[in-house]
């Protein structure tokens, strides 16, 4: 009987796999496990076109690639993978970030140029408070503390950082690998924020995010808490910290000793805070005691997901959420200018065929 097309036995050159499972930061484990593609030991990879097209529509890349008799001229990234495990991180954690740098592409491709205003350039000897008054005004943050929803905050901040030619990104990957990230590609940066944090923590892991863009180091770390022990994390949790609680709010805040949850609640609600960011920083200014926030943390009511509710549900608004309202301007400039057809765009977008009507309706 004849095999079908997909199943035959095909090779390809192992340096060209390399390359590109290697590009995409995709572990050996996951190759195996995933894509059924064994150990490679040889000069070239012994595998099936049908597991090669699962592999490569993961990867949004032609399955031609793996067919080439020399490696492809990816455009280099600039990420690192600070104290993380690649062997075992998960595969939607890979997925976002190779999204990332896709959307990166379909931007630098299609983008028109705006005038992105410049950021400065800061390094881990700046002060990080001093860097995070700075760009509190730059983006105009304090303006934000007016919003009382958080999705409206969290939309003007990545307006403000887009500004300064930085997009930001929504995906879902899990909790354990990472809250966010941060890659370069052909000289555009882009942040990814983890949709399972919450939304005021969000706030947070995106300042902290654009502080490794302005000290040139991007990359994804491990989710330790907001006190960790290496230099640049700190540096960023600083940075971050100094534009949420800035001393002339901070200075005038007091706390009923005798109960802090009511006082906590409250003032993270109006700082556009997550309850244990603004815990831990009362305790660095000797506000409060580490037990009491230990105490806090533990109690029935505090409750980790906070503020994770948006006003009403629509598509239109999910794709705004996941992939900001720029960059879906500029993929449909591009479908408009015809550079781009009706399939490619709800690809890139991750939509249906109503939603890119209502998408139509707007832009």
């Amino acid at each position: 009987m004849l095999k079908k097309p997909n199943s035959i036995k095909i090779e390809i050159l192992t340096v060209v796999f390399t390359y590109i499972t290697e590009y995409f930061n995709i572990p050996d484990e996951l190759i195996q496990e995933k894509y059924k593609i064994g150990i490679i030991k040889n000069e070239k990879v012994k595998t099936t076109i049908s597991k090669l097209r699962k592999l490569s529509n993961d990867l949004k890349i032609p399955v031609s690639t793996f067919f080439l008799s020399e490696t492809p001229n990816f455009p280099e990234h600039q990420i690192e993978f600070r104290n993380v495990n690649l062997d075992k991180i998960n595969f939607k954690t890979i997925n976002a970030i190779r999204e990332t740098l896709w959307f990166i592409d379909i931007y630098n491709t299609y983008k028109e140029d705006y005038g992105a205003k410049s950021l400065p350039n800061f390094t881990e000897t700046t002060d990080p408070i001093i860097a995070g008054q700075q760009i509190n005004q730059l983006i105009e943050f304090e303006k934000m503390r007016n919003y009382k929803n958080i999705d409206t905050v969290l939309r003007n901040i990545r307006k403000g950082v887009f500004e300064f030619g930085i997009l930001v990104f929504q995906n879902n990957f899990p909790m354990n690998d990472t809250r966010g990230f941060t890659v370069k590609l052909q000289n555009i940066n882009a942040i990814t924020l983890n949709k399972n944090e919450d939304k005021p923590a969000r706030i947070f892991t995106l300042l902290h995010e654009l502080g490794h863009i302005l000290l040139n180091k991007h990359g994804i770390s491990n989710p330790s808490e907001i006190e960790p022990d290496n230099s640049t994390e700190i540096w960023c949790n600083k940075f971050a910290a100094a534009i949420i609680f800035p001393d002339q709010i901070m200075k005038k805040i007091t706390i009923n000793q005798t109960d802090i949850g009511s006082d906590i609640n409250n003032l993270s609600e109006k700082l556009h805070s997550s309850k244990y960011a603004l815990g831990v920083e009362l305790v660095k200014r000797d506000v409060i005691s580490r037990t009491q926030l230990n105490e806090f943390l533990e109690r029935p009511y505090y409750k980790k997901s906070e503020n994770n509710k948006s006003g009403g549900f629509s598509y239109k608004n999910k794709v705004y959420s996941e992939k900001g309202s720029k960059f879906t301007q500029v993929v449909m400039n591009a479908y408009h200018a015809k550079k781009l057809t009706q399939i490619e765009v709800s690809e890139i977008l991750g939509i249906r065929h109503t939603t890119f009507d209502s998408l139509l309706a707007v832009h």
